[in-house]
C-alpha cells in the first residue's frame, strides 16, 4: 500500500515480490510514511517519525472489546423466536455465519440486533456494530475498530481508509468475531466486504431488503409486534398501568410497530399529556404525530423520516413503485386485490383538478346524464411495468403479498397519504393525485361490477377499500366521485352480511347526500340526488329505522315524476318498509304491480319474481287472507325447484314455505318440509353452510311451535356448536339462536339457564352495536315478553323499564319500538296486579299509537285489546266492552273474521258478560 512518501526496500540480489509464509521488511524512509508491518505495505506519518507497526495475524483482541452504542435498549420486549434464529445461525458449527434480519419501516431490527449481540456477548469475541448506510459510515466504523485494536495506526497518523483495510485484514486473521452491519442499503453496499471476510467470524445484518442476500444467509423477517408485546412495550416507555384506558387503543392505533409505540412513549412521557390527548393527535394531525421526535431523541429516527429514506431508495429502483405506494395508502391496510391494479396510470403534471374531473364524469356519462369526453390523465402502466414496481415495494418490505391480496402496514400508509411539501415524495400534488387515482380505481371495480360483495373473485372484497378510501378523504376533497362511491358503499353494505344495525350504510347514504348537494347545479330535483334518498331509505329500513324510511321514500322530493320516482327499486322497498310496520293493506297494491310488471318482462323468469312472490305471499298472510298466501308460498316453492340445485335461494324459499305451514297450523307439513330441506342443504352444501344453519335452525322453531322442546332445543344446541366459521360469535343469527333456547328453557321452567342465555345475548349485542343502541334495548324486550308469556310478570317489569328507557334516547319516546315497549310494560303491570299504574302507561301508548300509526296498524290494535284487558281488570268493565267491541269491530274489517285480535276480544267480551252474571267474580 502506497502512502505519499515513498518506501525502499533494502537492497538484495534476485528481488522477489512478497509471498504467502515468506516474510518481507519494509522501512519507512520517506517523508509522510511508514511501516504498518510485515507484509503490508506503507502508509503516511508525520515528517521525521518512523513507526513500525504490528502485522494484523499478530494483534489480538482484549478480552473485553465491545463496541456497540452505550446503553442498553431497556425497553426491549418480544422478539424471542427471533432471537432463537439468530443463536442458532449465527452459534451454530458448520458453513458461513451469515443472519440478514429484514423488515419494514420501523420493524425493530437494530434493536433486535443489538439485543442478540448483548445477549450473546460471551458467544463472540469481539462484538463490533457499524452504520453501513453508506460506504463512508462502513469506513468509519472499521477505522474505530482498528483504532481499538492497534492505537499506534491512529497515533501515528494513518488515514481512515488504511485503517479500515487493517481491520479487514485483523478480521481475516481472526476467528470468533461478530461483526453488525447495520441499516445496509443492499447487497452491493457490503458485497466487497463480506467476500473478503471469508467465514472466520458471524455476521449480522439489517436492512430493508429482503431479497439478493445468496442461500447461504439466514434470513430473519421481522413482523408487527404481537398485541401484548405491543401494550408491554407502551407500559415500559410511559410507566402507564397496562390496564390504563387507551393503552390498547394506541396500540392498536399504531398498528403495533415498534419505532411507532417507541415514538408515542418517548412524546407521551416528555410532554404528560394523557392518553385521549395523543390518540385525538393522532387522528386529527398523524402527520405531526409521527413526524415529532421527543426531546433528546433524533430526528431522524422518526416514523416520517425512516419512511422518507426507505422512499428514497425505492424511487431509484423504480420512480412507478412510489406512485403505486402513494396509491395504495387509500385503501384498506389488507386484503388488496392484485386485480384492481390492473387500470393504474403513471403520475401525471396534469393540475390535480384534471384528476377530479375524470371520475365524476364518467359517472355521469354512465347514467346517461352526459357525454363523454376526453379526459387528460396518465398513461396507464403496462403490467410488466406495474409488476416490477410492486418487486421493488416487496423487496423493501412496504408490500407484502398474501395470496393474491396485497398488504400494506397502516401506519406507512398514513404517512404515504398525508402531504409534506419539504418532502419530494410527498408534495402535495402527488399525494392529491394518488389520491385521485385510487378513486379511479375504486369506481372502475364498483361501477364495472368487477369486484363486487356479493360474490367477489377468490373472496376478494372491494367494501373495506370503499371504506378506508373514505374515511381517509377529508371532507374538503369530497367531489361527485366521493359521492358515488358513498352510494355504491351503501348499497353493497344494504346487501351484503353484515348486521343489519350496523350505522355505517346509513353514514355514507347521508354523507353522498351532503356531497350531491353541494356539488349538483340541480340539487334536490337532480336524478342522482333521488337515487341518494333511495339509498339511505334502504339502509334506514335495513337497520330497523322503518319510520325514518318511509319519510324519505314518500317524501315530495321522490314524488317529482312518480314514472322516474318508482325505479331503482324505490316500489318494491316501499312495500318491504310496510310489511316490516305490519302495514299489508298498504303494501299489498305495490307488491301486486310489482308482480304483474316482472311477469311481463319477456320470458317471465326476472330472478326478482321469486322475492317479490314471497313478499306478496307473506303480505296476503299478514292480511288474514291465509289461503292466497300459502298459495303463492307452494308456487314459489314449485317454481324453485323446477329449476334444479340446490342454492341458498331455494332453500330459503323452501324454508318459507314450511314457516307458512307453520302459521296456518299445518307444523307436522312444515317439519317434514323441513327435514327433506335440511337433509339436501347437508349433502350438497355441507354441515356448517350459513344455508344449512339457517335450515336446521328454521326445523327447531318448527319443533317448538309444535310443542317438541326437547328436539327444538337439541336443534339449536347443534346449530350453535356448528356456527364457528360460518357466523361471527357476536352475530345476529346466533343471538336468534340463544334467544329461542332461552324461550324454551323458560317453557320448562329452567329460569336460571334463561337468564344466563339472555344475559349473553345482552353481552354481544353491545358488542356488536355500543351499549345505548337501539337492538341492545330490544334483547332486554325479547326476553321480557318471553318471561310474560312464562307467567313470571314480576321480574319482566325491570327489564322492560330499562328498555325503554334505553329507547327513548336511542330512538325517541314516540318510536314504534318504544310504544311497542311501552305496551308490554303495560301487560306485565296488568299481570303483576299493579292495574293503577298499568291504565296510565297504556293510554299513553294508545296515544302515541293513534297519533303516529294507521288505524289498521296491528300494534295499535293490539294496544288497544290491551287498553281493553286493563280497564276490566282495573273494574271499568263498560268501558272495557266498549273498547274490545270497537276491537272486534275493526279487526274483521281490516283483517277478516279469522283475525288473531277479532278471536281475542270477543273471548273477552264472552267473559265479560259471564262476570256481569256472577257478581262478585273479577278476572286475574
Amino acid at each position: 500500500m502506497t502512502g505519499a512518501g515513498a518506501a525502499r526496500r533494502p537492497e538484495a540480489p534476485g528481488h522477489r515480490m512478497p509471498q504467502e509464509g515468506r516474510t518481507e521488511i519494509y522501512r519507512a524512509e520517506a517523508p509522510y510514511s511508514f511501516n504498518v508491518g510485515t507484509n503490508y505495505g506503507v502508509v503516511n506519518s508525520s515528517p521525521r517519525v518512523q513507526v513500525v507497526s504490528q502485522p494484523p495475524q499478530e494483534v489480538t483482541a482484549h478480552p473485553d472489546l465491545v463496541l456497540l452504542p452505550e446503553g442498553r435498549n431497556q425497553h426491549f420486549v418480544g422478539r424471542e423466536a427471533e432471537l432463537a434464529l439468530l443463536q442458532a445461525a449465527l452459534c451454530g458449527e458448520g458453513g458461513p455465519a451469515l443472519a440478514v434480519v429484514h423488515g419494514g419501516i420501523g420493524a425493530g431490527k437494530s434493536a433486535l440486533a443489538l439485543e442478540y449481540a448483548r445477549r450473546h456477548r460471551d458467544a463472540h469475541h469481539p462484538v463490533v456494530h457499524l452504520v453501513a448506510d453508506s460506504p463512508e459510515n462502513v469506513t468509519t466504523g472499521l477505522a474505530a475498530l482498528a483504532d481499538r485494536l492497534h492505537p499506534s495506526l491512529r497515533h501515528g497518523g494513518a488515514s481512515p481508509e488504511a485503517r479500515a483495510d487493517w481491520a479487514g485484514a485483523w478480521l481475516q486473521c481472526h476467528s470468533g468475531w461478530l461483526l453488525i452491519l447495520d441499516e445496509v442499503p443492499g447487497p452491493a453496499a457490503v458485497g466487497r466486504l463480506l467476500g473478503s471476510l471469508g467465514d472466520r467470524g458471524a455476521v449480522l445484518l439489517t436492512t430493508r431488503l429482503a431479497t439478493g442476500w445468496g442461500r447461504h444467509a439466514t434470513g430473519v423477517a421481522l413482523d408487527v409486534l404481537p398485541e401484548a408485546a405491543a401494550v408491554r412495550l407502551l407500559h415500559r416507555r410511559t410507566g402507564l398501568d397496562p390496564d390504563a384506558p387507551g393503552l390498547r387503543e394506541l396500540a392498536a392505533r399504531l398498528g403495533h410497530l415498534p419505532l411507532a409505540l417507541e415514538q408515542a412513549g418517548a412524546y407521551l412521557e416528555e410532554t404528560g399529556a394523557g392518553l385521549p390527548d395523543y390518540l385525538a393527535l393522532l387522528r386529527e394531525s398523524p402527520g405531526e404525530a409521527l413526524g415529532t421526535a421527543a426531546y433528546g431523541t433524533a430526528s431522524a429516527r422518526t416514523l416520517a423520516r425512516v419512511w422518507h429514506h426507505s422512499v428514497a431508495a425505492v424511487h431509484g429502483s423504480n420512480p412507478h413503485a412510489v406512485h403505486l405506494l402513494r396509491v395504495l395508502a387509500w385503501l384498506a391496510p389488507h386484503g388488496i386485490p392484485r386485480g384492481l391494479l390492473d387500470r393504474l396510470r403513471a403520475e401525471t403534471s396534469r393540475s390535480p383538478a384534471s384528476y377530479a374531473v375524470r371520475p365524476a364524469r364518467r359517472l355521469l356519462w354512465r347514467t346517461g346524464w352526459i357525454r363523454p369526453r376526453r379526459a387528460g390523465t396518465g398513461r396507464p402502466i403496462p403490467a410488466p411495468e406495474a409488476a416490477r414496481a410492486l418487486a421493488v415495494l416487496r423487496a423493501y418490505s412496504l408490500v407484502r403479498v398474501e395470496g393474491d391480496t396485497l398488504a400494506v402496514h397502516p401506519l406507512v400508509q398514513t404517512v404515504a397519504r398525508t402531504a409534506d411539501p419539504a418532502d419530494p415524495h410527498r408534495r402535495p400534488r402527488a399525494v392529491r393525485a394518488a389520491w385521485a387515482e385510487a378513486q379511479e380505481l375504486l369506481l372502475d371495480a364498483a361501477l364495472d361490477g368487477r369486484l363486487t360483495t356479493r360474490n367477489p373473485p377468490h373472496g376478494q372484497d372491494v367494501v373495506p377499500h370503499l371504506e378506508a378510501f373514505l374515511a381517509a378523504t377529508p371532507p374538503s376533497g369530497e367531489d361527485l366521485g366521493t359521492a358515488a362511491l358513498c352510494l355504491t358503499t351503501a348499497a353493497r353494505l344494504n346487501t351484503s352480511g353484515r348486521p343489519a344495525s350496523d350505522p355505517h350504510a346509513v353514514r355514507y347514504a347521508e354523507r353522498a347526500l351532503r356531497a350531491l348537494r353541494k356539488r349538483l347545479l340541480a340539487g334536490v330535483a337532480h336524478p342522482a340526488y333521488r337515487g341518494a334518498r333511495v339509498h339511505l331509505a334502504r339502509a334506514l329500513w335495513r337497520s330497523g329505522a322503518f319510520d325514518e324510511a318511509l319519510v324519505l321514500l314518500e317524501g315530495p322530493s321522490l314524488r317529482v315524476g312518480r314514472g322516474v320516482a318508482m325505479l331503482g327499486g324505490r316500489r318494491l322497498l316501499l312495500a318491504q318498509c310496510y310489511l316490516s310496520l305490519e302495514r299489508f293493506q298498504e303494501a299489498l297494491p305495490l307488491l301486486e304491480a310489482e308482480y304483474d310488471f316482472l311477469r311481463g318482462l319477456p320470458g317471465g323468469t326476472h330472478p326478482r319474481t321469486l322475492i317479490v312472490r314471497g313478499l306478496l305471499a307473506a303480505a296476503h298472510m299478514g292480511a288474514g287472507d291465509l289461503d292466497r298466501g300459502l298459495a303463492l308460498f307452494e308456487e314459489n316453492d314449485w317454481i324453485a325447484g323446477a329449476r334444479g340445485g340446490t342454492t341458498p335461494e331455494t332453500l330459503d324459499t323452501q324454508q318459507a314455505l314450511a314457516h307458512a305451514y307453520v302459521r296456518v297450523g299445518e307444523t307436522a307439513r312444515a317439519i317434514h318440509l323441513y327435514e327433506r330441506t335440511l337433509r339436501r342443504a347437508t349433502e350438497e352444501l355441507g354441515q356448517r353452510h350459513p344455508a344449512t344453519l339457517r335450515t336446521r335452525a328454521a326445523l327447531a322453531v318448527a319443533h317448538a311451535a309444535a310443542g317438541h322442546a326437547p328436539t327444538a332445543t337439541g336443534l339449536f344446541e347443534e346449530t350453535i356448536a356448528q356456527a364457528p366459521g360460518a357466523y361471527d360469535p357476536d352475530s345476529t343469527f346466533l343471538m336468534f339462536c340463544r334467544e329461542w333456547l332461552a324461550t324454551l328453557a323458560l317453557r320448562g321452567g329452567d329460569t336460571k339457564r334463561a337468564t344466563g342465555l339472555h344475559e349473553a345475548n345482552v353481552a354481544a349485542s353491545e358488542r356488536a352495536f355500543g351499549p345505548r343502541h337501539r337492538d341492545v334495548q330490544l334483547v332486554r324486550h325479547n326476553f321480557a315478553v318471553d318471561l310474560l308469556d312464562a307467567g313470571h310478570p314480576r321480574q319482566a317489569v325491570p327489564l322492560l323499564e330499562e328498555a325503554l328507557e334505553g329507547l327513548a334516547v336511542a330512538v325517541g319516546p314516540a318510536h314504534r319500538s318504544a310504544v311497542r315497549t311501552r305496551y308490554q310494560l303495560g301487560r306485565a303491570l296488568r299481570l303483576a296486579e299493579q292495574a293503577d299504574r298499568a291504565v296510565a302507561l297504556q293510554e299513553e301508548a294508545l296515544g302515541q299509537a293513534q297519533a303516529t300509526l294507521p288505524v289498521d296498524d296491528p300494534l295499535a290494535l293490539a294496544i288497544r285489546l290491551e287498553c281493553g284487558y286493563t280497564y276490566r281488570d282495573e273494574g271499568d268493565l263498560e268501558r272495557a266492552a266498549h273498547v274490545l267491541e270497537r276491537v272486534a269491530q275493526d279487526s274483521g274489517a281490516y283483517f277478516g273474521d279469522r283475525s288473531e285480535h277479532r278471536l281475542e276480544a270477543l273471548e273477552a267480551l264472552e267473559e265479560l258478560r259471564r262476570t256481569r252474571n256472577t257478581p262478585g267474580q273479577r278476572r286475574s
